[in-house]
């Protein structure tokens, strides 16, 4: 495999082929359209998890919390899970959030608890993320998941195929607010995808993803 992606549980590697699969057949269900619907994405892992484990069903609880305290968190369980998530947050925070807590449900060993995102947990990962792919310690399971789901969802709702897209709009003068918007993407996830660290793994995990077809 290429330097700097490998096959070894919670890896780089791992982490984005899983993005990619999800993304890739999300893209197929959406016919490229985007800002993507997180409804397909919803019955897309519900279908999929129902094959393994018998009907599964994935209930949404929207709440009014103080989201300097609170962000969103899943409770899974043997055919269900429960997501809950601040409403007060803007549509593309609640997207992102909504679809990094689907992903622990494909990430996360099944049944594992997760502690609640605060904003503080977030933006400590999104800091350390900026500083430096290769430099993000997976090394803490709790971190780790959260971590791996951050990369997950960004690669669902904007893929790394998408890139030419995201350049053309750039070059035409584009605000990355704009651009951000036009994905529902957090505008500080955009600054990730637009990190040279992460369109390069990206690049190499691509690679690998194609020689897996």
């Amino acid at each position: 495999m290429p330097d700097g992606v490998d096959s070894g549980a919670d890896s780089h590697g791992e982490v984005f082929l899983s993005g990619i699969d999800v993304s890739k057949k999300l893209g197929a269900v959406c016919a490229g359209v985007f800002p993507r619907t997180i409804e397909n994405l919803i019955s897309m892992v519900q279908d999929n998890l129902s094959e393994s484990q018998g009907e599964y069903k994935i209930r949404f609880h929207p709440r009014n919390y103080q989201s300097s305290v609170f962000i969103g968190t899943v409770w899974a369980y043997d055919n269900s899970a429960e997501i809950f998530y601040d409403m007060d947050r803007n549509k593309c925070w609640r997207r992102f959030i909504v679809t990094k807590e689907i992903c622990h449900l494909l990430f996360a060993p099944f049944g594992e608890k997760h502690l609640a995102s605060t904003p503080e947990q977030i933006e400590s990962l999104i800091n350390k993320i900026l500083a430096g792919i290769e430099k993000v310690n997976f090394s803490d399971r709790i971190a780790s998941t959260e971590q791996s789901t951050i990369y997950m969802a960004l690669e669902i709702l904007l893929p790394h195929s998408e890139r030419a897209n995201v350049k053309k709009m750039l070059a035409d003068g584009k605000a990355e607010l704009d651009i951000a918007k036009a994905y529902l993407l957090p505008v500080q996830f955009l600054k990730i995808y637009l990190s040279e660290d992460y369109a390069s793994l990206m690049d190499k995990a691509y690679q690998v993803a194609d020689r897996r077809v």
